[in-house]
Parts: structure tokens; sequence; C-alpha cells
């Protein structure tokens, strides 16, 4: 194996994608039983509910060609509801803001200039990347807990555990690509037996990012006919609880059956932090109040709720500086994912792309 990958987002995916198109072998290394990382969704009575990311962009030639490539592109649908942003003075100049911002798209020459959501939930996007990166094997459920430097033959030695179980094993590679969130990844550099000085700092310095932790409350209802013109709210001054909220029958109608409908929120980093290891009977109410306070929101009949805890959902990019990464770099390891630049879809795409151009031109030499 020349490469190992460890995490299953989409950063790591498109490292393994990259690679397979190449003709090399990578492994990857994912614990969780589904890849996807914080593309994720929630099947529940027929629909498909989006827990992570909601939607994505398509602003550069690299991500578009990989869609192309991958067959996703008539999987993926425009979302045609204004996404409102408030607080506003009225929901007339809302919506004219809205469609400015849509004439603006219309005009921007991409040839995806929309936001999109993916049919049958973000995670099948995920999922279709990875049945493409032919030359690469996944591993669900297998903890990476820690590496080590062979001298003898050149290569690095993963040192793996399957998820409920004691038993471990491992597996070598030239190349080692860190696809996780930065602490997950500082904490298995700092566990490698061959600790250099690079990567000693390499981990301190991944320790310093910053995240913001995210608590997202799935309210699975009826069609819920609050502000029907509406698709989505998102919040843009930070004061108040609420930085997204949409009816996800509205932006992804094809994910739900008929007379089916979600209310999906994420609350504010300075909210999520006073409430994050909350009850849901706690969190509830605070959704309740915030709902109706914030947005004149009633909270409708619900058939079922879901409470999903991200402690590391927005990162602050801008940590790792190029000498550093190119230290680590001589040594065979490997840091991206959407820390490294901004936290949306297409960026964590396109770091594991430039990861991959990277290797594979030292493959190469």
């Amino acid at each position: 194996m020349d490469v190992a990958i460890v995490g299953g987002g989409i950063a790591g995916l498109a490292v393994a994608y990259e690679l397979s198109k190449q003709g090399i072998v990578c492994e990857l290394f994912e614990k969780a039983r589904v890849v996807g990382g914080r593309l994720t969704t929630r099947y529940h009575h027929g629909s498909a509910i989006d827990l992570g990311a909601q939607f994505f962009t398509v602003r550069t030639p690299e991500f578009e060609t990989c869609l192309r490539e991958i067959g996703a592109v008539g999987k993926m649908k425009q979302i045609n509801v204004p996404i409102v942003t408030y607080p506003f003075a009225n929901l007339r100049e809302a919506l004219t803001v809205c469609y400015r911002e849509e004439q603006e798209a219309l005009g921007s020459g991409l040839p995806f200039p929309h936001r999109y959501v993916f049919q049958d939930g973000m995670a099948a996007l995920a999922q279709q990347l990875a049945d493409h990166a032919s030359l690469c094997s996944l591993n669900l459920e297998t903890y990476v807990e820690g590496i080590k430097w062979d001298e003898t033959s050149g290569r690095w030695i993963l040192h793996t555990r399957g998820d409920n179980t004691t038993l471990g094993g491992a597996s070598s590679a030239r190349f080692v690509v860190f696809t996780l969130p930065a602490p997950q990844t500082a904490h298995i550099l700092s566990r490698s037996e061959t600790p250099s000085v690079p990567l000693i700092t390499l981990a301190e310095t991944l320790n310093q990012v910053n995240y913001d932790s995210c608590v997202t409350v799935i309210l699975q209802t009826g069609q819920d006919q609050q502000w029907e013109l509406v698709g989505a709210f998102r919040g843009v001054d930070g004061n108040q609880p609420i930085n997204w909220m949409t009816w996800g029958n509205r932006i992804a109608p094809e994910n739900y059956p008929e007379g089916d409908g979600a209310i999906i929120l994420n609350f504010s980093p300075e909210a999520s932090h006073q409430i994050f290891d909350l009850g849901e009977d706690i969190i509830l109410a605070a959704t309740q109040t915030a709902l109706h306070n914030d947005l004149s929101i009633s909270l409708p009949t619900l058939r079922w709720l879901h409470v999903k805890r991200w402690r590391y959902a927005n990162p602050q990019p801008g940590w790792l500086s190029p000498d550093l990464m190119a230290s680590a770099a001589k040594q065979g390891i490997f840091v991206g994912g959407d820390f490294v630049e901004k936290g949306r879809v297409e960026s964590a795409y396109l770091s594991g792309y430039r990861l991959a151009q990277e290797l594979i031109k030292r493959i190469e030499n």
C-alpha cells in the first residue's frame, strides 16, 4: 500500500478518489459505520434528513469535474426556495435581497451557480464518491490508535483496532494522510512511537486549532405552513441563538414522502456551548423558546425528535503554515480537511484534492 488515509469525510474521500484515478493503491480508515463525516443523513420513515451539511456549492473546476466524473450531476437538486438572512425589517425586503442574490449567481458564469442538495441526502454524495475510489480499500469502524516509523522498511506502521473490540491490527504505508478534525489528528501524532521535532510541532499546532461546537435539532413533523414563502433562515450577526433553520422538505422535497416534513436547526456557537451537554428535554425547550422569540415560529406537532451534537463543527482556518506542512510532508505525513481552508463541503474536497496532487508528484518521483 502506498498511502493510508485516516478519516472518511469528504477530504479523505477526495484523496482516495484522486489517487485511484492515477492507479495508486490506498487504504482508508474510518471509525464510523459509514463514510461522509459531516455529510450525515438520517433515514427515518422514508425521509432522508440531513443532520450535517444542508447544501453545497460548486464554484471551482476541480469540484465540478469530480461531480461529473462520478455521475453525481444528475442527482444534484437546486434549492428553489429563498434562504433568508435574519433579522430583517420585513419579509418583502428580505425576499427582494434573495432575488437579487439569485440574479447575481445566474450572472456568475458558473455552470452550477446555485446552492444544491443531493438526492437521497448528503450522505449519498459521500458514498457515491467512495464507490468511485476504485483502488481504495475501506476499513469502517476502525480506529487508528498510533503510528510508528519503521526504519528498516522505510514505512509508517499504523496500529489499529476495530470498533467494540480490543483486538488490534497493523498496516503499513509509505505516506499517511490525516483528514480528521485537528485535535483528533494531534492525539494520534502524540502517540507516535518515533516523534520527530516536526511532528511534535505539528501536533502542538493542531491542538491549537479552534472549533465551534454545534447542537443540531431535528423536528420531524407534517408539512408545516409557517413562513410558507421561505425555505430557510440564516442568522448572520451572531446575536441570535439560532444560526440556521430550514424546512427540510422545502429545500429538498425529493427526500421526503408526501405529507411529511422536518424542521432542522443549528444553534449558534455560544448557544450550543451552553446546552451541549444538556438533556433532550431541556434542548427541546430551548428550541421552542428560540423559534418563538427569534422567528415567530410555533413548535409544530412532533412525530420525532433527534438531537445531534457536533463537537468539531466549525473550524477556524489558517493555523498551519506552509513550512510546517512541508516539514511533515518530508517525513511522509500529510494533513488536510476543512480546517485548512473554510469549513464548506467544497473546501473540504479541495483540501483533499490538493493533498492528492502533492502525493501523486511524490510517488511518481
